[in-house]
């Protein structure tokens, strides 16, 4: 594991390599996570962290099968960008490359992963998650349950553009203090952004959302 000091006192960078089931209780920023190796791991599952006080960007990946179950902090949120090709399983529905998962709060994350798994996970506070409900333009407050959702080609071939550079620029400002304000505010922006998406998915599939106009409309909001 390696950790640079936090240039910022509100955020940090670690990278961590992960071998054993018990080192993954903390692979989800502020979940407290449980892994059931399903068969044994080779190679050591990487973690790359930014964190911030209310964000964190944790970047997956992961080399082995196992399930992975655990509870978020009350009242945050996390969703997961799938980014690999190798497909894993949320809530007992498939996802692959460009699906976002959310567990909204009060939801427990439980999945299943496989060696050559790529995730983000964006974790983030009741504040951010309030702004991204605002942003979508949903009035319910109330998100429902955990959603698997297959985001559109071009808006997840965006998305992952976007967070290339952002993930560049985090860790260029990891040891340049003027990268710093930059770096946290285009993260928050960020989150937020993921959190609008999950909201107006998950608006969109309930029962009385489900008109195709609405649903476009709440996706161009977010």
């Amino acid at each position: 594991m390696s950790n640079n000091p936090p240039i910022d006192p509100a955020w940090r960078h670690a990278v961590h390599e992960l071998r054993d089931p018990d080192e993954f209780g903390f692979a989800v920023t502020g979940a407290r996570l449980m892994a059931e190796f399903l068969r044994p791991q080779r190679e050591p599952t990487r973690v790359e962290q930014f964190q911030h006080a209310d964000w964190a960007l944790d970047f997956h990946e992961a080399q082995v099968k196992a399930r992975i179950i655990g509870p978020l902090p009350a009242g945050w949120a996390s969703m997961g960008l799938m980014r690999g090709v190798v497909e894993s399983s949320w809530y007992g529905c498939p996802a692959g490359r460009g699906v976002l998962v959310s567990t909204p709060p009060g939801e427990v994350i439980d999945g299943h992963i496989a060696p050559g798994f790529q995730c983000l996970a964006v974790t983030i506070s009741p504040e951010l998650w309030e702004r991204g409900r605002r942003l979508a333009g949903v009035e319910d407050r109330a998100c429902g349950g955990p959603g698997v959702h297959a985001l559109e080609p071009l808006r997840y071939e965006r998305l992952e553009r976007r967070l290339r550079s952002l993930r560049r620029l985090l860790r260029a400002s990891a040891t340049d203090p003027r990268l710093g304000r930059q770096a946290v505010r285009d993260s928050a922006c960020f989150a937020v952004e993921i959190a609008a998406i999950a909201w107006a998915l998950g608006a969109a599939v309930a029962p009385h959302r489900t008109a195709p106009g609405r649903r476009a409309r709440l996706v161009r909001q977010a």
